[in-house]
């Protein structure tokens, strides 16, 4: 999966770039040239919900939403493993309330367009739902894999997460110095 990974982050690299760009076309035709862009409201708002649904299907993927450990580190080894569980049984919730709402709402705008640049509505709001159902996916397999750590190695979730540039990688660079 790797390559698709990777695809994904380039396309939502390239939507935050488009985004940037026609958000300051935007700024600078609007107020230099005093002549609004027609379509740049709709194509924000399409990029920037395409942008943060993705992007949190790559960061559930990643294991790289944010979380706080701190006193969970401290805890027995069962409680740990209870609260692994009890984090991703709410992940999972919400990740099916999201599905399950998303394809609702998505489906509400069928035979409706965007007034500027004439695009399905429904083609807006259902990468939602899609993006939801890739969440669950990836939370049911990453609870499966964490029940066959904490079964093999007796811990369900690792807390050795390090941002590059910190932590093992800084150290490395210190000694060398």
């Amino acid at each position: 999966m790797w390559i698709f990974d990777k695809i994904l982050e380039m396309a939502v690299g390239a939507m935050i770039v488009a985004a940037t760009a026609v958000g300051f076309a935007e700024v600078i035709s609007r107020y230099v040239l005093g002549n609004s862009i027609n379509w740049s409201f709709e194509f924000l708002q399409i990029v920037l919900v395409y942008t943060t649904f993705v992007g949190g299907f790559l960061a559930t993927r990643n294991r790289s939403h944010l979380r706080v450990t701190v006193i969970v580190e401290m805890l027995p080894r069962y409680v740990r493993l209870g609260c692994f569980l009890l984090a991703q049984l709410g992940i999972s919730v919400t990740t099916v309330v999201m599905t399950i709402w998303g394809w609702d709402y998505a489906f509400k705008f069928t035979g409706t367009a965007t007034d500027m640049m004439h695009i399905p509505v429904v083609y807006l709001y259902i990468i939602v739902p899609i993006c939801g159902f890739a969440m669950t996916c990836q939370v049911l397999v990453d609870t499966l894999l964490g029940l066959r750590r904490f079964v093999l190695r007796g811990e369900a979730e690792t807390f050795d997460f390090v941002l590059p540039g910190f932590g093992e990688e800084m150290d490395r660079e210190a000694i060398k110095s």
